[in-house]
Parts: structure tokens; sequence; C-alpha cells
């Protein structure tokens, strides 16, 4: 039987929203979104949530039910993508990711058995197709495809009414990530009818899934959209490459200032701070330019 190549993304519930589920927990899964492009060249995705409402409590066997639950939903959920004559078993895909380090973790949990996921990440940069090596997060790479997207719109209001900015900042909730992580926390405590905690945020459950399918959904899509766009994305990579020499640039002469003014009492201080100043206010000026 052939080989399917399955694109895949997991969302996990982590840290402290996971611990205060279950102390011993530190991550549990939440949610898979899968994606597939056909012969006809249309990409066809599915998104899976645990389903908590039917699950069991979240004592020391929780992650082994959702481990149970995803081995049957996979499956049946890439079969359903694929359309095959064939029943395909899982040692014919070849599951894909961005940097699915979490993806191959959960996997083999799931499957009981080593599956090794393909990192669409570094097999590029390895290549030394894209000129740069250092680690970069899809969302960042597929800006310009993206630029506007914002997620989480309505999660985000309910959070700014019930938290601080202060608690937000600390919870790290400006980022889409930490939002998604938390969501499985809100999620669960909705569903299960288990509010313990100032944390908890009163918004619709399926409100709160509809915006987290958005965001994993997304996440599918960039992968394909960098495949398809690698000259778009090596601009792209230029530009970042520049970021980063300018802000090395700045960390270079911040150093190089210290190291005068320590070893040449003849500079003065006042002078050296707005040399300092207009170097770093040059560079940012650039950085701001590079990073439209």
């Amino acid at each position: 039987m052939k080989t399917y190549d399955i694109f895949i993304d997991f969302e996990c519930i982590c840290g402290m929203f996971a611990r205060k589920l279950n102390k011993p927990f530190y991550q549990i899964p939440l949610s898979y979104t899968i994606g597939y492009r056909n012969k006809q060249k249309e990409i066809n995705t599915i998104f899976e949530i645990v389903n908590f409402e039917d699950s069991i409590p979240m004592n020391n066997n929780f992650i082994n039910y959702v481990h149970e639950d995803f081995s049957r939903t996979i499956m049946n959920n890439i079969n359903l993508l694929v359309k095959g004559s064939e029943i395909i078993k899982v040692e014919n895909v070849n599951f894909i990711g961005w940097n699915p380090c979490l993806e191959e973790q959960i996997l083999t949990s799931v499957f009981k058995r080593k599956i090794a996921v393909e990192s669409l990440m570094k097999s590029c940069f390895e290549q030394g197709k894209l000129g740069i090596k250092r680690e970069i997060s899809l969302s960042k790479i597929t800006k310009k495809g993206y630029s506007e997207k914002k997620y989480f719109v309505n999660f985000r209001k309910e959070i700014e009414k019930t938290l601080s900015s202060e608690e937000i900042e600390k919870l790290n909730l400006n980022h889409d990530g930490a939002l998604a992580s938390y969501s499985g926390f809100v999620l669960y405590n909705i569903i299960r009818k288990t509010v313990k905690t100032k944390y908890h945020i009163y918004i619709s459950a399926k409100l709160l899934i509809k915006e987290l399918e958005e965001y994993a959904l997304d996440d599918i899509y960039r992968m394909f959209y960098f495949m398809d766009n690698l000259s778009e994305i090596k601009e792209t990579l230029k530009n970042i490459k520049i970021v980063d020499e300018l802000k090395r640039e700045i960390n270079t002469n911040v150093r190089l200032m210290s190291l005068l003014s320590e070893y040449n009492p003849n500079l003065k201080i006042k002078d050296l701070n707005k040399k300092l100043e207009k170097d770093k206010k040059d560079c940012e000026k650039k950085i701001l330019l590079f990073e439209k």
C-alpha cells in the first residue's frame, strides 16, 4: 500500500493549567488537527477535541483514556480525509509537522510504538533551501499570508473583563499558544461543571471550541502555505536575517560602550550614551522596516 502524507498538529493544556486540573500533570492532550491534499490539490482538514463531557474524571487514568480515544479517532479521521479504496493503517502514514517534538511524543504514546514525524522546518532548513538554520515559528515565517489574522477574539474580551492586566501578563495570555492551552482548562471547567478557580472564564463552550478550532486549523493551512510559497518565504527569511543582525548590532554596541567607558577614563559617559542611543534608534527603525 502507498504512503500518505498527513499534516498534523496537537494542542495541549500545559504547565500551571494542567497542574490545576491534576497536580501530577504537566501536559494534557486537548485536540489534534490533521490535513491532507488529494490528487485534485484540494486541502481537506479535520479538527478533533477531547470529549470532556463523556470522558472519565481528571484522575491519573485520564491521559490513558485520551490516548486510547485518539488511537481510534486519528486513524478513522485519516481514512475519512483520504477516501481511499483501502483501509489505511498507521504504518502507511507519513506524519508531517512544523517542529513536531510534541506530535512525536503524543503519537508514540497513542499508538504504543515509535512514530516518527517529519519536521517541515528541519527538512527545509537543513537542506539549505532557505538560507537559515535557526528555529523559527510557523506563525512568524508565514505572517505575510496571515498578517491581519487575529485569534480568540471573544475569548480575549472575556479574559480582559475577568483578569487584571498583571494576571494576563503573568499567565502569558497575550500569546495565541498560551490562549490555546488556557482554553482547554476553561473548557474542562465549563463542561464538567467544576469551576473552582479565580482563573475560570465565563464563556460559551461552543464559541470557545469554535475559536480554538479556527486557530488549530490555521496551523495546518500555514504548513501548506509554506510549501506552496517558498520563493516568498525566502524573502521573509532575508528580512528575518537582517533583523537578527540588527539586534546583534544593538547588543554589540551596548557591550562595546560598556567596555569603552570602563577602560578609557577620558571618554565621557554622557557622550557614550548619546552615541549608543542614536545607534539603537537607527537599528530599531531598520527593524520596523524589515518586520513589516
